[in-house]
């Protein structure tokens, strides 16, 4: 999740996310080790081939409804106190 809200405020601020290992743009989450990953660390590093990989866009939009679904949550449990 770190990884996922570093990357979505540095795009904010349209800074260009490199990967560190390859100098090539990040597009990719690798779920199992939530971080960003570039498409030559899936396939040079052999740890990510058998690793969930997404596409950073829909693993925001899954993050931003988690975090929609869980406020909303705490607001039913606050609002019944």
């Amino acid at each position: 999740q770190q990884a996922l809200e570093l990357y979505y405020k540095l795009n904010e601020n349209a800074l260009p996310q490199r990967c560190l290992s390859h100098n090539n743009a990040v597009s990719l989450y690798c779920t199992n080790e939530h971080r960003l990953v570039c498409v030559n660390c899936i396939y040079t590093e052999s740890k990510h081939k058998s690793h969930k990989i997404r596409p950073i866009e829909q693993s925001l939009a899954d993050l931003e409804k988690d975090i929609s679904s869980s406020s909303f949550r705490v607001a039913q449990k606050m609002n019944s106190l």
